[in-house]
């Protein structure tokens, strides 16, 4: 309920599924400075238990997350997207894809043999190439899955189950794994097993009937359920490694895009509730080519030109944010299908 006028209302509950720190709903809504004693209560208390136990400060990195290494399953946009912002911020991230490399490789415009899309996709990450399908291969993925923090995937809910590396014997191949799985729906879903692309996911999640012309429901014009699906899988991951600090333990991240989106429609659940927003004056509306070369883009670094390990020039992505005395390098572009396999099977022992 409202707590000056008593009508009910819609709230939003967590959009992230994790099997062992779940997202927490609202159980009330208090009225404006309700809550004063029960904060600075808090406060003192907080303040006394840093006082008889002071935080020790953990071995200094030059980025966040160095020395974590993620193994990421993924195609298309939500899984490699995740990945990279990981990435940037310093963790070893491994990607995986099957003999031929993933299709989005090839996906005009191409540029020095390497898909612009995918080039922005999947900067800062190691390439191999195991065969899922040869049983000597997914021995191969089981022993590098020991020695991982974090597995992203998004393939179609259940593929990596059926080969006998579902969340259960994943958590039992090393309890300290990180799972997060990606998908339209979920994996515990009305729709269980039914693949999605961003454009279903946001008809199916009420977002598109919010965004309209003369009444005829929309597409964003950016795949925004993969790019939310990708920045809550990436905040669900960094919470878990948290957690992990403190239990040791690893859990299973169930993100489904059609949560997020639906979450994301919550301004409009209580509209008679809302105040008309003030008026705004003329702003220009730029095209996204304007946007690429505009002085404000430029000045924040957002994209630059770096080479890849064949001499080619590639355009990257720069994280886009900027975290105070944290050295953040530039990006490195792509790398060519499986030319890191033979590295990381040395690694693991499996070639001399």
């Amino acid at each position: 309920p409202h707590p000056l006028t008593g009508r009910p209302l819609f709230i939003p509950g967590s959009a992230l599924r994790m099997s062992a720190t779940p997202g927490l709903a609202a159980q009330s809504l208090s009225a404006p400075d309700a809550d004063r004693s029960a904060i600075l209560s808090m406060l003192h208390a907080r303040e006394a238990r840093q006082t008889e136990n002071p935080v020790k400060p953990r071995p200094a990195r030059k980025r966040p997350l160095e020395g974590l290494r993620i193994l990421e399953i993924g195609h298309y946009t939500t899984a490699p997207a995740a990945a990279r912002q990981l990435a940037a911020l310093g963790a070893e991230v491994i990607k995986l894809e099957p003999p031929g490399g993933e299709a989005v490789r090839s996906w005009p415009p191409v540029n020095a043999g390497r898909g612009v899309f995918y080039s922005f996709q999947n900067s800062d990450k190691r390439s191999l190439v195991l065969d899922l399908e040869s049983a000597e291969q997914r021995d191969w993925l089981k022993q590098l899955l020991r020695t991982c923090d974090v597995l992203i995937e998004n393939l179609r809910p259940g593929a990596l189950a059926r080969k006998g590396l579902g969340p259960a014997e994943l958590l039992e191949l090393n309890p300290c794994l990180i799972i997060c799985a990606i998908s339209g729906f979920g994996t515990d879903s009305h729709y269980a097993g039914r693949p999605a692309f961003d454009t279903v996911v946001q008809a199916m999640s009420g977002l598109m009937h919010l965004i309209r012309s003369r009444d005829i429901p929309l597409k964003t014009g950016p795949s925004i359920a993969d790019v939310m699906g990708a920045a809550f899988a990436a905040t669900a991951v960094m919470a878990a490694l948290e957690w992990r600090e403190r239990s040791g333990r690893g859990q299973f991240i169930d993100v489904a895009m059609q949560d997020i989106c639906a979450w994301a429609t919550q301004t409009a659940w209580n509209r008679a509730e809302q105040a008309s927003p003030p008026g705004l004056g003329q702003l220009p509306v730029l095209a996204t080519f304007d946007v690429v070369g505009s002085p404000q883009t430029l000045a924040r670094k957002l994209w630059q030109r770096n080479h890849a390990e064949d001499g080619s020039e590639q355009a990257v992505l720069n994280q886009p944010m900027a975290i105070s005395g944290v050295h953040m390098p530039p990006p490195t572009p792509a790398r060519a299908l499986g030319v890191d396999t033979e590295d990381i099977l040395r690694e693991l022992g499996l070639r001399r």
